[in-house]
């Protein structure tokens, strides 16, 4: 099976440096650009399912495709971007003081521990992405598509291609094979 997994166009929050996390921040004008670039891309591929986390940066970028190419969007909650829990709306730098790194060196470790603060840990991350990827596997799907957030593509790397990767840009394509 041929996976392609698509982190989601810019936003504005992105752009000053906050941490959205599971706050449902739109996709800035870059953002939407990107998104019909994608789907101008990806609308000859023989798509069977694109799926999608449920944040509306996830959806706006997987709209442009799915009206190309006339499928459905199913959204799936094991998609979401990282819960950083009270971290979320803040600068990227808030988590420094207190777990010893800023955000995105935090995802790059894929070791944290967000509990304490209402938010998920690496562990659960996993689990949730594995979830995803062992009914993925089971389905009929020759080719699907997935539209999610940086922190949870790093999981991906992990479980389909074994290795570790730091953010990718937004609006990147990622293909794996299961």
């Amino acid at each position: 099976m041929k996976l392609i997994v698509i982190r989601h166009g810019a936003t504005e929050a992105g752009a000053k440096g906050i941490i959205l996390s599971r706050i449902n921040g739109p996709l800035s004008s870059v953002g939407k650009e990107q998104a019909k670039e994608l789907a101008t891309k990806l609308a000859k591929e023989p798509i069977d399912t694109i799926y999608s986390s449920p944040l509306s940066r996830a959806m706006e970028t997987a709209k442009p495709l799915a009206h190309k190419i006339n499928k459905p969007v199913k959204e799936d909650e094991r998609l979401l971007e990282i819960d950083m829990g009270s971290f979320s709306g803040q600068p990227l730098d808030s988590t420094k003081a207190v777990l010893g790194l800023s955000c995105v060196p935090l995802m790059d470790s894929y070791k944290f521990d967000l509990t304490p603060y209402d938010g998920e840990s690496d562990k659960q991350v996993r689990k949730r992405v594995q979830s995803f990827l062992d009914d993925l596997v089971e389905s009929t799907d020759k080719t699907a598509i997935v539209f999610t957030h940086d922190g949870t593509l790093h999981w991906f790397y992990l479980l389909c291609a074994g290795k570790k990767v730091i953010g990718q840009p937004n609006a990147s394509i990622h293909i794996f094979e299961l």
